[in-house]
């Protein structure tokens, strides 16, 4: 829950996580592809 109210407080962490799991998963869909 810590790891959350962290991301919470910044912004920039978060969305460069979100950038990260996307681009996770358009690999992963390449790599199946």
């Amino acid at each position: 829950v810590s790891g959350e109210r962290l991301l919470m407080r910044q912004p920039t962490l978060r969305l460069g996580f979100i950038v990260y799991w996307v681009v996770m998963h358009v690999l992963f869909a390449a790599a199946i592809v």
